[in-house]
């Protein structure tokens, strides 16, 4: 590999790595209540398997420390902080399809430049707080383990399955369980590893917090059928952990079982293993390909299965771990390249989706405090490059993630696979926003809005995964950006939650609030929401044009001058026996054809009559005939929208003829909106005692319009009103500010002139002319009509009158569930004649 390819990554994953380093002192990972506890390491997370980090670490054949710190500092900045990392490997080197250098030649004799390696490793770990697994021994052949040790007490050399087959070997390393010389040796390489003081920092092993945990082998086996054998198995695991512990009681011990899959297929036989005092979190690995959930040509077709078996096998492993209040690692998972591909820069689609599927699982794990709390891919292959010759390891080839008995480039995971990166680091910074503590403003007893004299409590939810203080700080500004003060408070986190209250006492108005968590003085965001304070007292005067009242009598005159030339065109397929549906067309304002959706009850009698304005650019939408029998509707389509608009229009309405008065295009949707009224008044079967309105947005501005200037509206229901209060709507909102003072601009306008002429279509300068009740609805999140402008308009109104306000809802208040039923009952009392 070429040093320059090194050091640029390095380059910038030091940059990444400098933003997400820690000050906290490491501390040693426990278990509490089923979680991993500690005061600088998360209780779940993403990591992987980097078993050759030793041999990278080293100074001898092999070592690439240069590498080394690249592949730390990359991991470290994708949010892989625990590594799973193979101790050394046993028997002489040179062995087809075992890792070299091993470190124990012989029962005893050790590589201590593989020793140096791993110090070596450790200490870059500690620097950058991250944690390791420390695995010791191995099933298979490819780093010697059960082979070497019972070749090494005399039971014959050491097979490889290569050469021999996979029973032939398995039948082999099934001894070792019941040989206690071969388990001796082990032992005695137990007690020589855990009991190490470490050559680069000094530090003994055993007093690191660096390793997350001692686990006792990779993938231990029976390979047994007999009880005898079983037993033995499990004797031999429990009695490990427990010299372990004997020698380290500060670091926890695991297994680094397979799962029911490596116990015989028999998930009570893994549960026993994991019942022991001494193994502090249970083990389990998935391997779709090896197990022929997929293989070679199904990669991609038997994906949705293999996915559904790894839930499987994830939730019945999980279901043991609650019995015992013990977390689970998914420490091992792979899935190959495309089309069984090994080449870097080859597709991984199938993979990714894998992936994905399998983090997703540990992130709601994260979210929900679940037992499942961490996974481990294998492997990283980060910066390795490949021979264009071997397909199997050799010899001064570049170490990847995939080990030497196995294809290179299977399963290993390379920094150049961005969309396998891509996936890995989504989920990790997900993860660590899950840790984080949550909060949300609690709106129980109000919408976010208060009323009435002040200080007001201002009650915010938190939960953590850690019980601990928690220092909060609140920013509130106007929501024109204005600083108003920032309060801090203190809480105490018991049993995962915790409630703060903040007084504050605002003038009428609305505000940014924003909560942040603030740790060494240093503060992330939690959450933000708007407020509002005694909205009906903010002062926002008219400004009508002294000939406001006659420009809008002439409109009116003009309008009633045009004869609206009905057509009724029946629409047969939203039609039947309940309500007949009808497309309407009609001559309005300046002889513009304007139209509708009209629906109409088939039984004769008088009915109430709905209005319905639509939003800007909206679409219309039909609905079905029989699901408001007693009710005449009309959909209005303003001038140049929905069924008025031409294929390929602009959607530029809100600028066409600003320079003008008489020309701008919102006298004549004005006029559009009370020649809704006046079509629904034509019809034999309206009530006019009982005719209404409602519209979102640009509709709830034309709502409140045509009440105003036509009395024969009876009640109405605008939400998220449009065009209220044009100056301070411009200062909050940057639609339609931008397109609109862009248009003044290039047309010469002042900024006198454009408020002047703007203010003859000002909601807040009609909405004093109404004369029937009104009930309003707000989004408190809405920046595209902000609540401040709702407010503008409203004020006005001299008429019964009411609001409701959705604390979480934008411009999107017509989607929550209960403003519909709210509306309808503010409309059953007209349409019961109580008004």
């Amino acid at each position: 590999m070429k040093l320059t390819r090194i050091f640029s990554v390095l380059t910038i994953a030091s940059a990444l790595l400098l933003a997400s380093c820690q000050d906290a002192k490491p501390s040693f990972v426990r278990v509490e209540d089923g979680k991993f506890v500690s005061e600088d390491y998360p209780s779940h997370f993403v990591g992987t398997n980097f078993w050759y980090g030793a041999i990278l670490g080293s100074e001898g054949v092999g070592g690439d420390r240069a590498r080394l710190e690249a592949e730390l500092d990359t991991l470290k900045a994708l949010g892989m902080t625990n590594l799973r990392i193979l101790v050394g490997g046993d028997g002489p080197d040179g062995i087809p399809s075992r890792v070299s250098p091993t470190l124990q030649k012989e029962p005893g004799v050790y590589n201590d430049t593989i020793f140096r390696g791993l110090d070596y490793l450790l200490a870059e770990m500690a620097e950058r707080g991250m944690k390791a697994v420390l695995y010791l021994n191995n099933s298979w052949e490819w780093s010697g383990g059960y082979g070497m040790y019972l070749e090494w007490a005399g039971e014959g050399k050491a097979l490889i399955p290569a050469e021999v087959g996979y029973q032939a070997y398995c039948e082999s390393v099934s001894r070792f369980v019941t040989n206690e010389k071969a388990k001796e040796f082990f032992a005695d390489h137990v007690r020589h590893v855990v009991s190490r003081t470490n050559t680069v920092t000094g530090r003994p092993y055993k007093d690191d917090p660096t390793i997350f945990s001692w686990q006792i082998g990779n993938e231990p086996r029976c390979f047994r059928a007999d009880s005898v054998g079983r037993q033995a198995f499990v004797d031999w695991l429990w009695s490990t952990a427990a010299l372990i512990k004997s020698l380290d009681p500060n670091h926890m011990v695991s297994s680094g079982s397979e799962g029911r899959h490596g116990c015989e297929g028999l998930l009570p036989f893994w549960e026993k293993v994991h019942a022991c005092p001494d193994i502090d979190y249970m083990n389990i690995h998935i391997w779709p390909y090896n197990w022929s959930w997929v293989r070679e040509k199904t990669l991609k077709t038997n994906l949705d299965k293999a996915i559904e078996n790894t839930d499987i096998y994830i939730d019945e492993h999980l279901a043991v771990a609650e019995k015992y209040g013990k977390p689970v690692v998914l420490e091992e998972f792979g899935f190959p390249r495309d089309d069984f591909q090994f080449a870097q820069g080859t597709p991984t689609t199938a993979r990714d989706t894998y992936y994905r599927h399998v983090l997703g699982r540990i992130v709601d794990a994260a979210k929900d405090g679940g037992l499942f709390a961490g996974v481990n891919f294998w492997g990283w292959g980060g910066l390795a490059g490949q021979s264009e010759t071997n397909i199997y390891w050799q010899e001064g080839d570049d170490y990847c993630g995939d080990p030497a008995q196995e294809q290179q480039g299977l399963n290993s995971v390379y920094a150049c696979d961005v969309t396998t990166v891509a996936v890995i680091k989504d989920a990790a910074e997900r993860i660590e926003k899950a840790l984080k503590p949550q909060a949300e403003f609690s709106f129980d007893n109000n919408c976010g809005v208060f009323c009435g004299e002040g200080p007001h409590n201002v009650e915010v939810s938190l939960r953590s995964q850690k019980d601990a203080k928690a220092e909060l700080e609140l920013e509130v500004s106007t929501d024109f950006g204005e600083p108003v003060g920032t309060y801090a408070k203190k809480v105490m986190f018991r049993n995962g939650t915790a409630l703060c209250t903040f007084d504050l006492a605002l003038a009428p108005g609305f505000y940014q609030s924003v909560l942040y968590l603030v740790e060494d003085g240093d503060k992330t965001e939690l959450t933000r929401t708007n407020l509002g304070f005694n909205p009906e007292l903010i002062s926002s005067p008219q400004d009508k044009q002294e000939d406001f009242d006659a420009f809008w009598a002439e409109t009116l005159a003009e309008l009633a001058a045009t004869a609206p030339e009905y057509r009724f065109i029946p629409l047969e397929e939203h039609s039947n026996d309940v309500r007949k549906a009808y497309k309407v067309e009609m001559k309005s304002f300046g002889g513009e054809t304007v139209s509708g959706l009209l629906y109409i009850p088939v039984a004769e009698g008088k009915y109430p009559a709905m209005i319905s304005y639509m939003g800007y650019g909206s679409d219309v939408w039909y609905a079905h005939p029989s699901s408001n029998p007693e009710m005449i509707e009309f959909m209005l389509c303003v001038r140049n929208q929905a069924f008025n608009r031409k294929p390929g229009e602009k959607d530029d309405w809100c600028v066409r003829g600003l320079e003008d008065k008489h020309t701008y295009y919102y006298r004549g949707a004005c006029a559009d909106a009370v020649r809704a009224v006046d079509c629904v008044c034509s019809l034999d079967k309206t009530d006019p005692a009982r005719v209404f309105a409602n519209g979102e947005s640009q509709g709830g501005a034309l709502t409140l319009v045509a009440a105003s200037l036509d009395h024969r509206i009876k009640a109405i229901a605008p939400s998220a009103p449009f065009l209220n209060d044009y100056k301070d709507y411009f200062a909050l909102a940057h639609w339609p500010a931008g397109p609109v003072l862009a248009a003044a601009r290039e047309k010469g306008m002042s900024e006198e002139e454009l408020y002047r002429t703007l203010s003859y279509f000002d909601v807040k300068n009609f909405t004093d002319r109404i004369q029937c009740p009104v009930i309003m609805a707000i989004g408190l999140q809405d920046t595209v009509c902000p609540p401040h402008t709702n407010f503008a308009g409203y004020n006005h109104i001299p008429t019964e009158k009411s609001w409701i306000c959705y604390p979480s809802a934008g411009h999107n208040v017509w989607e929550q569930k209960d403003w519909p039923v709210a509306k309808q009952e503010f409309f059953n009392r007209f349409i019961n004649q109580e008004i």
